[in-house]
């Protein structure tokens, strides 16, 4: 009797083993790598996604930090603000000056120059922008300045006025900038 293993030479017999284990083989590794791809590729899509969120969370943040720092310098500034109102009357009422800065409350009244180095002076009194005094020609103890006249008593106040608005601006707005500074 004639059976099937006999019909096919022992050559070609272990020649078709050894090829349909490499059919199986190649197929295991196919199968693996197809597996392996699609686990990395799954990972790399995990991360991504935790770094997306990860931004999303940095940008919120961000955000209401801004957004309190903001709050806070405005506040900072109102309360400034409001400080120097306060102590722009209490100058006024001193001092007894109406307008005391009345023009804007940042800059104390006075003359503006005209920016040009031979414009008109900024200070409009007589003998302002004039030359310097000239000294006359006597002897060592007569030495008399010739020039502009000295400032009446109510110059004297207005400036003494105006000295101390600049100086309770310029006591604000340091610690305006300090305050400024502080917030983090």
């Amino acid at each position: 009797m004639l059976s099937l293993p006999n019909l096919i030479p022992t050559q070609y017999r272990v020649a078709g083993v050894l090829v349909a284990a490499a059919l199986v083989a190649v197929a295991l590794l196919a199968t693996g790598y197809h597996f392996g791809a699609a686990g990395v590729q799954a990972d790399w899509d995990a991360d991504k996604a935790d770094q997306v969120i990860a931004a999303a969370h940095a940008r919120q943040h961000q955000a209401e930090r801004v957004t309190a720092t903001v709050l806070r310098q405005t506040d900072i500034t109102q309360e400034t603000d409001h400080a120097f109102a306060l102590g722009r009357a209490a100058l006024s009422d001193l001092y007894g000056v109406r307008n005391a800065g009345a023009r804007n409350p940042n800059v104390p009244a006075g003359a503006g120059s005209s920016g040009k180095p031979d414009g008109r002076p900024a200070d409009t009194r007589p003998g302002a922008g004039s030359p310097a005094p000239e000294v006359r020609d006597v002897r060592d103890d007569e030495i008399q300045l010739i020039g502009p006249a000295q400032p009446t008593d109510g110059e004297c106040a207005g400036l003494r006025a105006d000295a101390a608005l600049t100086t309770l601006q310029l006591l604000h707005l340091q610690a305006w900038v300090v305050e400024q500074g502080a917030i983090r």
